[in-house]
């Protein structure tokens, strides 16, 4: 299964009138490094950076541009890789070839200046098992045909020790002053600190002058302009959907030195998202409401009574009112020294890029824009609706469920499945809109027949409480869809990966009747302190961080302790659960395998797939993380029957035919896997057909107890 459009990844850097950026075509499996001429389109695509030149399989972890080169973080499915500089006229490795084993994280550059070096920061792992063994290391001469040997930099200790990511790091200069800004999350995502250090001073030992802890469910980011430090935080009450704040450098840790300049809109439902401080003081900030994004630039006035935002634009999708905004940033060319506002919007029917040369200009859309669209097979021509609904009787429990369907589906006489899947992250407030990588499902489920269908909360809440409510929130949206004809009971699979998994084993745990299955990706099902190879339990754990309820966040618990609610002429729900050995996050002998047990002995038809990787299906090797979504895809319609509402004469072709040309569903045997007791029972097209990719995913039938 190949991608059905070319997908950008990050906003393009300008340089001696190229664009450089992250592309993925529909010929190749993964993300490269590339640049382009925007006007001239695709035509003029050069690869810079070909991942599986440096790994096998390899993915584009990071990347950013290092004076005139480009320095990459390749990655192999499960998050680990060398770091690699990149000449971008010879595409040959530079600074002595691939260095380092870093694992998903950020690097920083402080340019060279007079008798000065120029430094790289980056993240590397000693001992890939154990994730405790980070260090941030400096290098200097990074460009050099032989720069100096990587030393370790002392800082702070990880604040949450093992379980720490450091996502973000850059140097950052104000004045005559240079800071290093390290941002670190915890294990679970929820909590973050930025820390500040002073590299005027050495800078293998450089000075930490300020930290903040905050609970941020938007950007990590913490810009410095004119010695403020300004970054969005989030709150359990006063301020839930978010907060762009800002503090005096020095008094960065001291709350009551902070100034609030824009909050969310808790009546509109509207939350902070991201926020960038521009060279002029100009402030941008991202809004979204229910996926839908816009992007609004304010004037910073300093006033007597504290800083007041004043608004200067509003810039919203050009294509359909659904549009995510995937990035942002002002481009600036190297060469003509002009610059521009480039948004990257991630839309029904594709991306889309728009730049904006001043504040009052119109959109202007690059050739390259256009080509994203229709570079590959086209995209199902669908019609997009919002349905409201209520989900329980307790002040704020509505949502909106957004349904993408085929046009040619309307007045079929019969609803199609619907392919359902939340938009509620786990770990924060911020309801997530349309990514890149959902094109490999939504695109071959609309191609297929099928219907989408994305479930956001209206007031979304952060903790334990919040997680409750998402299984009901997943019931309500498929409850409303059938009171609108829009869906019939049994004909919705729901769809979940990682922490998300959660809510929708238990949604089909508890209404099998409205749910034919769930098709769950590096599942994060099990939080009991048996589930957990290097934390703590959550379920039985107490009061914590994440609140007394966590019904969502103990699925596995529950399906051993109480099983599958049966409903009268309602089938036993399919589970299907898709892993990779080498994930590093959700360790399938932790999570996959015991649920994978108990869903079984409750009588679940549960089947495994084995994709090659780790936690993201997205980063599958070695032909690309669809090729992974195709099989799960694949292997749901098997289940259903196919996707359209009134089915053809003869079978409809599978999501790989009409994506891919790999021919149709059809039943094989299931081969056995170390990890679990199987049986070889042969499988029909009713209890759950797959196929077998060549990226050898493996499908397997539990014996039940």
């Amino acid at each position: 299964m190949a991608a059905r459009s070319a997908v950008v990844t990050g906003v393009p850097v300008a340089a001696d009138g190229w664009w450089y950026l992250g592309l993925r075509l529909p010929e190749w499996p993964k993300t490269r490094i590339v640049r382009v001429r925007p006007e001239a389109g695709l035509d003029t695509v050069e690869t810079v950076v070909d991942p599986a030149h440096f790994v096998h399989g390899g993915n584009i972890a990071h990347w950013t541009m290092v004076g005139s080169k480009v320095l990459a973080g390749i990655a192999d499915g499960s998050e680990f890789g060398p770091w690699v500089v990149v000449d971008p006229e010879t595409r040959r490795a530079v600074g002595g070839g691939p260095f380092g084993l870093g694992r998903d994280s950020g690097t920083a550059y402080d340019v060279p200046e007079g008798d000065r070096p120029g430094r790289l920061y980056h993240v590397v792992h000693t001992d890939k098992p154990q994730l405790s063994a980070v260090r941030v290391m400096l290098r200097e001469n990074p460009l050099a045909d032989t720069p100096a040997p990587d030393v370790p930099v002392e800082l702070a200790p990880p604040r949450w020790g093992s379980e720490t990511f450091i996502p973000e790091m850059s140097v950052q200069k104000d004045g005559e002053n240079r800071w290093l800004v390290v941002s670190e999350t915890s294990g679970t995502g929820q909590q973050h600190r930025a820390s500040v250090y002073d590299l005027t001073t050495d800078p293998r030992r450089p000075t930490r002058v300020a930290f903040v802890d905050t609970t941020s469910a938007g950007s990590k980011s913490l810009k410095i302009h004119q010695g403020y430090a300004y970054f969005l935080t989030t709150d359990h009450g006063r301020r839930p959907y978010g907060a762009l704040v800002r503090a005096p450098l020095h008094k960065l840790g001291n709350p009551g030195s902070r100034q609030t300049l824009a909050t969310g809109d808790k009546a509109r439902g509207i939350h902070l998202r991201a926020f960038a401080v521009h060279d002029d003081g100009r402030v941008t900030l991202t809004k979204t409401h229910h996926g839908r994004d816009s992007l609004v630039l304010h004037q910073v006035n300093e006033t007597s009574r504290g800083p007041r935002l004043t608004q200067v634009r509003e810039f919203t999708s050009p294509g359909t009112p659904f549009a995510s905004i995937a990035a942002a940033s002002e481009v600036t060319d190297s060469r003509t020294n002009t610059r521009q506002l480039v948004i990257v919007w991630n839309d029904i029917g594709g991306q889309r890029l728009t730049a904006y040369p001043n504040a009052a200009s119109g959109p202007h859309e690059p050739r390259l824009s256009q080509d994203l669209r229709t570079r590959g097979p086209g995209p199902t021509p669908t019609v997009t609706r919002d349905i409201p609904f209520r989900f329980g009787s307790k002040p704020g429990q509505t949502g909106v469920v957004r349904l993408t369907a085929p046009a040619k589906a309307r007045g079929s006489g019969r609803p199609p499945t619907v392919v359902m899947r939340d938009a509620y992250p786990f770990y924060g407030y911020i309801q997530s809109g349309r990514s890149p990588d959902q094109h490999m499902v939504d695109d071959a489920v609309h191609a297929a027949g099928g219907a989408t269908a994305v479930v956001y909360h209206d007031h979304p809440r952060q903790g334990g409480n919040g997680v409750a409510e998402l299984p009901g929130l997943l019931i309500g949206a498929a409850e409303a869809l059938t009171e609108r004809g829009a869906a019939e009971p049994g004909r919705m699979f729901l769809m979940g990966g990682s922490s998300q998994a959660g809510p929708a084993a238990e949604a089909v745990r508890l209404r099998s009747d409205l749910f034919r299955g769930a098709a769950l990706r590096s599942v994060f099902l099990r939080f009991d302190a048996q589930g957990l190879s290097q934390g703590i339990g959550f379920c039985n754990a107490g009061a914590n961080s994440f609140g007394p309820e966590l019904s969502a966040a103990c699925a596995y618990g529950h399906m051993r302790d109480h099983g599958i609610v049966r409903h009268s002429g309602a089938p036993s729900p399919v589970i299907l659960l898709s892993f990779g050995m080498q994930d590093t996050r959700t360790y399938a002998q932790d999570q996959t395998f015991p649920y994978a047990r108990v869903a079984a002995r409750a009588g679940a038809d549960v089947r495994l797939m084995e994709f090659p990787g780790g936690h993201f299906m997205q980063w599958a090797g070695p032909h690309g993380g669809a090729e992974a979504f195709a099989g799960q895809i694949a292997h749901v319609e098997a289940v259903q029957g196919g996707f359209a509402g009134p089915l053809p004469p003869r079978h409809l072709a599978s999501a790989i035919a009409v994506t891919a040309g790999r021919g149709m569903a059809t039943p094989l045997p299931s081969p056995m896997h170390p990890g679990i007791s199987t049986s070889p029972t042969p499988a029909t097209p009713n209890s759950g057909a797959v196929t077998r990719s060549p990226g050898q995913t493996r499908t397997k039938s539990l014996e039940r107890a």
